[in-house]
């Protein structure tokens, strides 16, 4: 893993829904709130399943936009009271790492300018090996992921999801449609004042280099946004949306899935802001093991 604090980088500029080989990695939105952005109908499949709701309503405040120094924003989601999982192509680019766009804030639960907490950046961890332009090119799709230090604990105010380590047999019942109803949520650039939210979306199937290809509907913004399920009531995280594959005949959305991180996630953790094990909730603790999510699954 590569190290940054949120200084003296160079920043980096995203372009529009258009990417090398056809595949566009869904950073920040360059529109305005009064502008209109173009929306590939392919990526919708069919119709646009998405619906606006309340973060605080719905008790997914952890869920915020995640703002830069240069502009524009991605989505992301507290997994602790300082840590955020987001997308790594949100705040770095190209294999030499010579290029950052330091993220400033994180607003958890925004809403049409008012938001739950709100809190500055202290540092940025991105995956060892993530490559911008070989993730355009289509080569690495399970490394696009990193974690965002907040200066403020406002997970201790919001709450956090908590995040599970995808299992083989997970992963097929998924695919078979036979598994939890899954659900992704986040910033739109085509709605960016408001949460938007996909629920009972498909993983249609997976890779072996630890992602997800699914049929939520995205759009540029929803970057570094999660996919999660609810065990016993709790929002679980399980992959983070990437990109768009728009080369073939048909749109092939891709999110990072949790196989990739949560090892990573669990040592940050264990550093920068651990958890006293008695207030951590299940399936929290699925981090370690899978028991949570298998009982809760056959009950379901």
């Amino acid at each position: 893993m590569t190290s940054s604090n949120t200084s003296d980088r160079q920043p980096l500029r995203r372009g529009l829904l258009a990417g090398l080989a056809g595949l566009a990695l869904f950073g920040l939105s360059t529109q305005t709130a009064d502008a209109q952005m173009y929306i590939d109908p392919w990526q919708l499949f069919g119709t646009d399943d998405r619906v606006a709701v309340s973060p605080d309503a719905r008790g997914w405040s952890a869920i915020g936009k995640l703002t830069f120094e240069e502009g524009g924003h991605c989505s992301g989601v507290l997994v602790s009271p300082r840590v955020v999982l987001t997308a790594a192509h949100c705040v770095v680019g190209f294999s030499s790492y010579s290029y950052y766009d330091a993220p400033e804030a994180f607003y958890a639960g925004y809403s049409k300018g008012q938001y739950s907490a709100r809190s500055e950046i202290d540092s940025f961890w991105v995956a060892r090996g993530f490559d911008y332009e070989g993730s355009l090119m289509g080569t690495q799709d399970g490394f696009d992921y990193a974690f965002i230090l907040l200066t403020d604990a406002i997970g201790d105010k919001v709450g956090y999801f908590g995040v599970h380590g995808l299992t083989q047999q997970d992963l097929d019942s998924a695919t078979d449609g036979d598994w939890f109803e899954i659900t992704q949520a986040g910033y739109s650039g085509d709605q960016e004042e408001q949460l938007t939210a996909h629920e009972g979306c498909e993983i249609t199937s997976y890779t072996l280099d630890n992602a997800v290809l699914h049929h939520c509907d995205i759009v540029q913004g929803d970057s570094g946004s999660p996919m999660f399920i609810e065990v016993d009531g709790r929002p679980t995280v399980i992959a983070l949306i990437s990109k768009i594959n728009l080369s073939g005949a048909n749109p092939v959305n891709i999110a990072v899935d949790s196989r990739a991180f949560v090892d990573d996630l669990r040592r940050y953790l264990e550093r920068y802001d651990p958890l006293p094990v008695e207030t951590v909730p299940q399936p929290y603790a699925s981090i370690d093991g899978n028991s949570a999510i298998a009982d809760a699954a056959d009950q379901s």
